[in-house]
């Protein structure tokens, strides 16, 4: 395995691994997430294998399918906005 390929696989395994702690803390696709953060946990515990590449593979893939970016803004964003209505407008007055 090249070390570009076991590069890829590691940055993209801690790239897996921050979306799903990010979904588990805000409660995205919550039957999931902490199964999922657990896997990509432990796959950056080991050296990289070949197979790890297609296990990355198949990871970014579920991560567009389910579309866990956009829920993500939509989790955060709406944190934000409850944020703001309890405790004022982060700007202190309406602009």
């Amino acid at each position: 395995m090249r070390m570009s390929e076991k590069m890829y696989a590691s940055s993209r395994q801690a790239w897996l691994t921050y979306f799903w702690r990010r979904a588990k803390n805000h409660d995205v696709e919550e039957d999931i997430a902490d199964d999922r953060l657990q896997f990509w946990i432990e796959q950056g515990n080991h050296p990289v294998t070949t197979s790890d590449v297609v296990e990355v593979d198949r990871g970014l893939h579920e991560l567009k399918k389910l579309g866990i970016e956009s829920q993500l803004w939509e989790a955060t964003r709406r944190a934000f906005d409850d944020e703001s209505i309890n405790h004022g407008s982060p700007f202190g007055s309406e602009v």
